[in-house]
């Protein structure tokens, strides 16, 4: 390897569907990436038996992989999109099948930009998304975390990494990087949909300009959603690795809301006797065309009402809801497979 340093220029990741050969095609290339972690773990189990204190075997069962991907909003093919490619559909349970390729071409430190040939190529196989998470704030970028997981990871010199070049002239989609004025609030047909027990949201879930146009009705601060789909391992008798690592459903689907405090404060009262929450619906949505749809059964699970210390600073409100198996993420415009909108 003639590199003396790994730094951002020179590095890329993509994916394709498993059990194709060759490189990444152009497509599968993933932009906007802004870090890429790697996690090899060795699973090692230790034989003692009667008669000797030393060491009667360690077994070495097979290795677990974990990459990790954080990518900004911006227009261009979501990580989970290109790793789910080939879904039958748009929902968790029909993307949560499919397996992927990994591949991390590694270039020389002397390049500018991800192209040409590699020094080196990492390439995971069988993986699958494990977990996700989107985190809209008010400040920064708006982003998407997702773990693959699976158990062969391969380092190889070769010539075989992207069809595609990063040539140093690559930019976000038309609509950008999405911050906080992408974030699609009002009344429109495709706004985000909000808890309607969350001061300032209408009896529809809408977030709607107050009076005089000035400001939104409630003022949200940041927006974060997760699932851990929790895989495990199937196994056969006759080969050590698993044939298939299943999703256990139910898996819980947090987001959590964060508000600037009012007057009103956090307006959720709870009482220990009847009934204090109710089903809610979650819609995001963004100008690049990503929506986030959780379903109609969301439930409130905390509310935190901190500062306004002595010392300065406002109040602050996270209200937290739970809901299950319903993680639906859609680009129609960017999803290799063009899956549409969920209706609401």
């Amino acid at each position: 390897m003639s590199s003396n340093r790994v730094f951002y220029a020179v590095h890329g990741i993509g994916f394709k569907q498993d059990g194709v050969e060759g490189r990444i095609p152009t497509g599968g290339e993933a932009h906007g990436v802004q870090s890429i972690g790697v996690n090899t773990s060795f699973n090692l189990e230790q034989l003692f038996e009667l008669g000797q204190n030393e060491i009667y075997e360690n077994y070495e069962n097979k290795p677990d992989i974990e990459l990790t991907v954080e990518k900004i909003l911006d227009d261009t093919p979501l990580v989970y999109h290109l790793a789910t490619a080939g879904s039958s559909g748009p929902a968790l349970t029909a993307r949560t099948t499919k397996r992927c390729i990994g591949i991390i071409p590694i270039y020389p430190d002397t390049y500018e930009s991800a192209s040409g040939v590699p020094d080196t190529i990492m390439t995971c196989s069988g993986l699958y998304v494990s977990s996700l998470a989107y985190d809209f704030p008010v400040d920064g970028q708006a982003t998407e975390t997702v773990t693959l997981i699976g158990s062969d990871k391969v380092w190889a010199t070769s010539s075989s990494g992207f069809e595609y070049s990063f040539d140093n002239a690559d930019s976000p989609g038309s609509d950008g990087a999405q911050r906080r004025e992408d974030f699609i609030m009002g009344e429109t047909a495709d706004c985000t949909l909000l808890p309607t027990e969350l001061p300032g949201i209408t009896a529809s879930g809408t977030n709607p300009l107050n009076a005089g146009g000035t400001a939104y009705e409630a003022h949200v601060q940041s927006i974060s959603t997760s699932v851990d789909l929790g895989r495990e391992d199937l196994f056969e008798l006759g080969r050590r690795g698993e044939y298939h690592k299943f999703v256990n459903f139910p898996v819980g689907v947090t987001t959590t809301i964060g508000m600037t405090a009012t007057s009103a404060g956090d307006e959720i009262d709870a009482r220990s006797e009847g009934t204090n929450v109710s089903d809610q619906t979650i819609r995001l949505s963004t100008k690049d065309n990503t929506q986030i749809y959780l379903g109609t059964k969301n439930k409130l699970q905390s509310v935190s009402y901190t500062g306004g210390d002595a010392t300065g600073g406002n109040v602050t409100v996270s209200y937290t809801y739970i809901g299950y198996n319903t993680f639906t993420v859609t680009n129609p415009t960017n999803d290799p497979d063009g899956h549409a909108h969920v209706v609401v």
